[in-house]
């Protein structure tokens, strides 16, 4: 598979009437703010506006602290799943942070519309190029690959959309603190210093400082329900919807938009080589995040036999149907047999 140039990426987005932008389904910030920030350059560069959509709702304080960033936050469609849209309306699909093809619904049941011209911007390792225009590059988020993208183009940014790109950026790598960080990665977070006055601690006060009651109770319920096994080499926890509930949460938080990401949290236990942790949602689905804390483990196959995808390093899956977290382990311990050899 080959990527497209910038250039001609962007000749086929500067053709465009009517075109969509549907956030990937996942929570984080990398996805939302790689979306926004092609959508403003769009308008910004030819006068169209991009519709933009997400399969859920999302934090209250996660919608404000993006809303300060950017005015198109207040036109995203919430709560509109691709399944239901009539894409016959549009000319364009673009699509982001997505390593998957389907992944930007929340159905399983929902396929890429096959009329339309689609545009696939992402890092994932587990993407197979999918879109009919792709810039895929297996960088440590999709704003990275954006911001590459930007400079090809010799595109201009301000400090407001500078630092759109720097909270995806920084939120997605860990603050440049995961596997896979490049020299060139250190480089552009000075350029957007230097160049556009973003400043670190700003965008690290955005994410993690002002903690709420509802973060600390979702930290206290991951370490509760955690599970080492020293024998397989591995450590798990989960949150149901009943957990929720008697901790007085709404079931439908968002984790990673309060700063926390289970797997995460378990990362460092002596003895083991990867973590997963599962969250319940509503209609018996359940979403699985990986971390691998060996090279010879990589989590992003575990990830491939649940739906999913990512890196070696970081992943995360599906589970449709089950009945209990007990079936979801199950199936991801069978998961992690079949492609794990150590």
């Amino acid at each position: 598979m080959q990527n497209n140039t910038p250039q001609e990426i962007w000749d086929v987005i500067s053709k465009s009437k009517k075109p969509i932008c549907c956030i990937d389904s996942r929570m984080d910030y990398d996805a939302f703010c790689s979306a926004l920030l092609i959508s403003e350059l769009i308008e910004r560069e030819f006068g169209v506006e991009v519709e933009i959509t997400y399969t859920d709702d999302i934090p209250s304080d996660m919608k404000k602290k993006l809303s300060d960033l950017s005015k198109l936050v207040g036109k995203i469609n919430f709560k509109l799943d691709p399944i239901d849209i009539d894409f016959d309306k549009y000319d364009l699909l673009i699509i982001t942070d997505s390593g998957t093809k389907n992944h930007i619904s929340a159905d399983k049941d929902f396929k890429l519309p096959e009329d339309i011209t689609i545009i696939n911007i992402d890092h994932h390792n587990s993407n197979d190029f999918y879109g009919h225009y792709n810039y895929v590059f297996t960088y440590l988020s999709a704003t990275a690959v954006l911001y590459d993208f930007i400079k090809k183009l010799n595109l201009k940014l301000d400090k407001r959309l500078a630092t759109i790109l720097s909270l995806g950026y920084l939120s997605d790598s860990g603050f440049l603190q995961y596997e896979g960080v490049r020299p060139d990665d250190y480089k552009n977070i000075a350029e957007l210093m230097e160049d556009y006055g973003v400043v670190p601690s700003e965008v690290a006060r955005l994410i993690t400082f002002d903690e709420s009651e509802d973060s600390i109770k979702c930290k206290q319920l991951v370490y509760k329900n955690a599970s080492i096994d020293t024998d397989n080499r591995f450590v798990y926890s989960y949150i149901t919807l009943d957990d929720f509930d008697e901790a007085g949460i709404d079931p439908k938080t968002k984790m990673r938009p309060l700063g926390i990401r289970g797997s995460d949290l378990l990362k460092g236990i002596d003895n083991t080589d990867y973590i997963f942790f599962i969250k319940q949602k509503p209609d018996n689905i359940y979403s699985v995040s990986f971390r691998s804390q060996s090279d010879k483990v990589d989590v992003s196959k575990i990830a491939e036999e649940l739906n999913g995808g990512g890196h070696k390093m970081a992943a995360g899956g599906i589970v449709y149907d089950a009945n209990s977290i007990r079936e979801v382990v199950d199936k991801v311990i069978q998961a992690a047999k079949k492609t794990i050899t150590i």
